[in-house]
């Protein structure tokens, strides 16, 4: 009942895109593998490679300021959604915060990026007044930050309250900004807790999310292509769906680095059992990834996570 090339589909009038052939050009090998040839997929080194991060870039588009991304919502209403995500450094030399925003076309599914950037070494409180702000400034619709290395952040950038020199800001609120820790178990790929108690004795929710399902799933988005929304049949109208602004090369030109430093490490003890045991399959991890890749990861959970119905825009319920 599987069409075997684009022609038959079309031919009985089926979708081309359950064509095995669609599945073959479009789909991500793990994808590829695991759901349409039946056989366990291991995944390469190097998963991500410079050509998929390359065919996201769109020499048209540059970053958008916040008055450019609200005069979009203003236009396009609920067919766009913004999100946010933050990725907080480790306060090393090495560590970054990033902050990235993205737009979510909701018809053709394609996620932009409207605004990302590194921010320097600064005070924490300092820090969380400026993406609160930011926040607020880009009118996004829901946001979650890394709860490992941001945990004081979280909180401010939740509630509000002072910066390092004593000046009032007010916060998110709760339902607007959610918090993110990442752990190691494959049987819960994601959880939700809507209320718990975090390092400070205060409860609000959070979300759990297992590190390398979280890094595999990323791995198959950079690899996906999706349809023109008005021409599906088109296979020259096919697009990856993220969108890379590449105008001013200058902006993105460290995703590039970044993304493909992404790496697969073999766990020792899982080796050692294979060797004696060929049936043994050693267990897929992944080394973590930069902070920038992790910031876009967090965005995209804000967009699955999204409940129009629920989450509260600046402290105000939403109307259905």
């Amino acid at each position: 009942m599987i069409p075997r090339t684009i022609e038959d589909a079309q031919l009985h009038n089926i979708n081309p895109e359950f064509s095995i052939e669609y599945q073959e050009k479009y789909s991500p090998s793990s994808v590829l593998q695991s759901h349409c040839y039946g056989t366990f997929y291991k995944a390469e080194r190097r998963p991500i490679t410079p050509a998929m991060v390359s065919a996201c870039y769109n020499n048209y588009l540059t970053l958008l300021t916040p008055g450019e991304v609200t005069k979009l919502k203003a236009i396009f209403g609920n067919e766009i959604r913004i999100v946010m995500g933050v990725d907080f450094g480790s306060g090393k030399a090495q560590g970054k915060t990033v902050i990235t925003i993205l737009i979510r076309w909701r018809k053709s599914e394609r996620y932009q990026i409207a605004w990302i950037e590194q921010r320097p070494q600064e005070h924490q409180l300092d820090q969380s007044r400026y993406i609160a702000e930011l926040g607020k400034s880009y009118n996004v619709d829901y946001a979650v930050g890394d709860l490992g290395y941001g945990a004081i952040q979280v909180k401010v950038i939740q509630d509000g309250g002072r910066d390092s020199h004593d000046v009032k800001f007010n916060g998110l609120g709760r339902r607007l900004f959610m918090g993110c820790r990442t752990i190691g178990d494959e049987t819960k790929p994601e959880m939700k807790f809507k209320q718990d108690t975090d390092e400070h004795g205060t409860e609000l929710g959070r979300l759990q999310i297992d590190k390398t399902t979280t890094i595999q799933n990323f791995i198959d988005f950079l690899g996906t292509y999706v349809s023109h929304p008005r021409r599906p049949n088109e296979e020259a109208l096919k697009r990856t769906k993220l969108i890379i602004p590449h105008k001013l090369d200058y902006q993105c030109d460290f995703l590039m680095d970044d993304f493909c430093a992404t790496t697969r490490k073999d766990i020792e003890e899982d080796i050692d059992r294979t060797v004696e045991d060929p049936r043994q399959r050693a267990r897929k991890e992944f080394n973590h990834p930069k902070d920038s890749m992790m910031s876009l990861i967090y965005a995209i959970i804000a967009d699955t996570n999204y409940d129009s119905g629920r989450y509260a825009i600046f402290g105000t319920r939403k109307r259905k």
